[in-house]
């Protein structure tokens, strides 16, 4: 269809195209200095000789990206100085990743250097490349505001526009208004506007390839409560005597209406729109539609106002579970995941997940999921299959996959069929324990021995039996005395332990939620999580030694290694360790969590040194430490999969050479005869 707009675009107006060059912008600190860039995230003004580029908020980082200016989700604008005698033509934009963090890159485009319009162009590997384009100006924008991304360059390809005094004026690209997606016969319109005056718009559609409607003169909202399901696409151009607008174009689907109960029903929770706001722990979310009832259980997590709906999201933090069911089997589940996040880190009791999307194996009509990490996400959209009136949903068991001997641990069975009565079994290997009972209620297993367990359950109502659900759970022996912290490493995750040799405090992270211990002999570290406090008082300050005899349970967080759960752990008395002298290449996972030294240090403004990935993990003062050579103290760390540095102290190496200028003391001022002197003094 483009293609008829843009032969009736050049039968209105035929231009030759001018001279062609580009201008670079290239951003290194380097290259343009650095000065007024130094200080918090503010606006910025990079001049060109064809064309001027703001950073709308950038700031130079002490740390990971320093040699180009770094935004959180602030936007770029390159305008050119003079619109009326080039018109841009293509743009290639270049970015840095910091660390792992995404971003999806979007250019917008202005006629005006004023109004933008979003484009189809994106780009998420952090180069953006586009050509073809007819624009006055320019704009990048960001899909997350929380992560960084460096702007390295930014090179601009532009045209001279043809001057003379029979140059048509400029016509502003129409705006089409359409809602993306609706019911077929829902009452929707399309608009179509344009903001240069006695303009007058032409517009086609198309549906599914074919030609609906072809370069009709606009006249009005153009009603759509009549058109078939498809998907459509809309062009329009404006025309102002002999000049013609860009082509503007939007697509929009229309989906067949849901059916009543017996058909296939689709929905689920958008948590971006305006009618959520924080919901507190545990919440339960229930939706009914078509005959279908969907449930979302949250669990896992006694922080009693973040665990719910925050900031137009779902928060499902680690170790914590989703349990979404519904009173028929369930044909997908579809994530929107907020940037930034991994939808990989949920793991799912049945069937598996492919990119956005969860299927199952089997009918099922409920799923828990359990975060390995933290996942956020902004919409969950539910498939049912067919709708059965007699359905009986099969019950959902949830039970901690694995605990020690004497846990205050229990088995939940629920089933979303309203009115079912539960069944369940426990085995231990070949040997029946509990055969066939009604469920009344948690089942404690506080008295378990140590074992592999399975627990069997199907639900009963009206005759008719539902699919048999079923899970496992290991309850394990206490891990007897463990001497070095390395051996925790080993443990599987929810491992009970006791510790039995002292150990020396390194610090806490800047929240004081995390404590970092390490061995006395240096061999390896351990991140020991705040628990029910969630943080760490003022005693545990580096040289404070940790008594033998504490307990707690192995985790992992962002793949390292943590206690947490412990148990009569306390400061007792002092302890030196020596530091591991290292290079660079000493930055590894086997020695994640060891105290460690880079001696003779050639260190920058603000902390950073060459080589070396650092992270101010403890929150000391990095921005006020100035050029020179130092020891730089502190951890080897890790997380996710990034190995970094993590900075204690700055202790500044004097020069041999160096003789201190003396000291001279002096009254200022006092009486003939008084009994004064000067003193001189060198340090050196």
């Amino acid at each position: 269809m483009r293609r008829i707009l843009s032969l009736f675009l050049l039968t209105l107006l035929g231009i030759t195209a001018g001279f062609a060059a580009t201008e670079t912008f290239d951003f290194k600190f380097e290259t343009m200095g650095d000065d007024g860039w130094t200080n918090s995230y503010t606006e910025h003004t990079v001049e060109g000789t064809i064309a001027n580029v703001v950073f709308a908020s950038a700031n130079k980082q002490t740390s990971t990206i320093t040699d180009v200016p770094v935004t959180k989700g602030g936007n770029v604008t390159a305008t050119l100085n003079n619109i009326n005698s080039y018109k841009i033509t293509g743009v290639k934009f270049v970015c840095k990743q910091w660390d792992s963090k995404t971003q999806t890159i979007t250019l917008n485009v202005s006629s005006d250097g004023e109004a933008f319009t979003a484009t189809q162009t994106t780009s998420d590997n952090f180069t953006l490349e586009a050509t073809g384009l007819d624009t006055k100006a320019v704009r990048f924008t960001f899909s997350s505001t929380r992560n960084q991304v460096g702007i390295s360059s930014l090179e601009i390809t532009y045209e001279t526009v043809p001057q003379g005094g029979d140059q048509p004026a400029e016509v502003a690209t129409p705006a089409i208004t359409v809602a993306s997606s609706f019911e077929k016969g829902a009452d929707e319109t399309l608009s179509i506007s344009c903001t240069t005056e006695g303009a007058t718009i032409y517009y086609s559609i198309e549906k599914d390839g074919e030609t609906l409607v072809e370069l009709e003169e606009y006249n009005g909202p153009i009603d759509l409560s009549g058109y078939e399901a498809g998907e459509y696409t809309v062009e329009a151009l404006a025309e102002n005597g002999d000049a013609t607008s860009d082509i503007a174009e939007a697509t929009f689907t229309i989906t067949e209406p849901a059916g009543p109960a017996g058909s296939t029903a689709t929905f689920g929770p958008d948590f971006s729109a305006s009618n959520w706001t924080v919901i507190t722990a545990d919440e339960d979310y229930s939706w009914t539609k078509d005959g279908a009832t969907l449930l979302i259980e949250k669990s896992g997590s006694s922080t009693a106002t973040s665990q719910g709906l925050t900031n137009a999201h779902l928060r499902i933090y680690k170790n914590a579970q989703i349990t979404i069911s519904g009173s028929a089997p369930i044909e997908s589940i579809q994530f929107t995941v907020v940037s930034g996040y991994n939808l990989s880190n949920l793991t799912p009791s049945n069937g598996a997940l492919s990119g956005d999307t969860w299927t199952p194996t089997g009918d099922v009509n409920s799923v828990t999921f359990v975060a390995g990490a933290q996942v956020r996400v902004s919409e969950i959209l539910v498939t049912f299959k067919e709708v059965d009136p007699t359905f009986v949903a099969a019950p959902t068991i949830t039970v901690t996959p694995q605990f020690g001997v004497g846990a205050d641990e229990a088995i939940f069975i629920d089933c979303a069929t309203d009115g079912a009565t539960i069944y369940y079994e426990i085995q231990k290997g070949n040997e029946i324990l509990v055969q066939y009972t009604e469920y009344e209620g948690p089942i404690d297993l506080s008295q378990y021995e140590a074992g592999e367990y399975t627990v069997v359950a199907y639900a009963v109502k009206d005759e008719t039996q539902s699919e048999t659900a079923s899970a496992t759970f290991t309850v394990t022996e206490p891990v007897g005395d463990l001497t070095a912290l390395k051996q925790v490493w080993a443990l599987a995750d929810n491992a009970e332990f006791t510790f039995g040799a002292k150990t020396a405090v390194l610090g806490k992270d800047k929240n004081s939620r995390n404590l970092y211990i390490v061995d006395l002999d240096n061999a390896g570290g351990l991140m020991v999580d705040g628990g029910a406090n969630n943080t760490w008082g003022d005693d545990y300050v580096f040289g404070k030694a940790i008594g033998s005899g504490w307990s707690g349970k192995k985790a992992t967080y962002r793949n390292q290694p943590e206690a947490t759960n412990t148990q009569n752990f306390a400061i007792d008395g002092t302890a030196e360790v020596q530091p591991l002298s290292i290079e660079a290449t000493d930055v590894t996972a086997e020695n994640y969590g060891r105290y460690a030294v880079i001696e003779n240090a050639t260190v920058a403004a603000g902390g950073t040194i060459e080589g070396y990935t650092l992270y101010n993990q403890l929150g000391i003062d990095m921005a006020n430490v100035a050029a020179g050579t130092y020891n730089v103290y502190g951890i080897i760390g890790l997380y996710n999969q990034n190995l970094q540095f993590w900075p204690m102290r700055y202790e500044p190496i004097e020069d041999p050479t160096f003789v201190a200028a003396p000291t001279i003391t002096v009254t200022p001022q006092f009486g003939v005869g008084a009994d004064e002197a000067i003193f001189i003094d060198c340090a050196t």
